[in-house]
């Protein structure tokens, strides 16, 4: 479900225009749209985990697991099984090595309402994406009764405030 067509991607752009900032704009985009009609198998997967479709124009409508659409016809997925494979294909994709993926991951995962997964399970390329999408602070804080002080950056990314803790 992962794999596959993230290895398309890396195929259909052997050498990676998609991330050489010497080759030119055009062809820069070109190769990243590409790129992008193989990431979407994977983000389609999670539209549709969550209970969404999306429409020829990119947006998200509503899709009912516990509302079958044929009479006489069976739930598929519960909640559970539903979370477990979201967990398993965001799992698989961190660990897939391409930042463009990365981010339009994160980015989905963000609109679709997985901020706790996203924080639980993202790649190491997780902290510069959120510092690129919002504001910053660096603050000192100091945890008692231990008296370990430590720091911690503070993102802010859209309504949800993301810890990364240095010790």
């Amino acid at each position: 479900m992962v794999e596959l067509p993230l290895r398309k991607a890396r195929a259909v752009d052997p050498a990676e225009d998609a991330f050489n900032k010497s080759v030119g704009e055009g062809q820069q985009m070109a190769a990243l749209a590409v790129r992008r009609q193989c990431y979407d198998v994977v983000i389609n997967a999670l539209h549709s985990l969550k209970g969404q479709s999306v429409t020829e124009n990119g947006h998200g409508s509503k899709v009912s697991f516990s509302t079958p659409s044929i009479p006489g016809a069976r739930l598929l997925l519960d909640e559970a099984a539903r979370g477990s494979y979201i967990h398993q294909i965001v799992q698989l994709s961190v660990r897939w090595p391409d930042t463009a993926f990365h981010e339009y991951l994160y980015q989905t995962m963000m609109e679709l309402g997985l901020s706790q997964e996203l924080l639980e399970l993202g790649g190491p390329d997780l902290v510069p994406f959120l510092q690129r999408a919002g504001n910053y602070q660096t603050t000192k804080v100091i945890i008692f009764p231990t008296h370990l002080s430590f720091y911690c950056k503070c993102v802010h990314f859209l309504d949800n405030s993301i810890l990364q803790f240095w010790y």
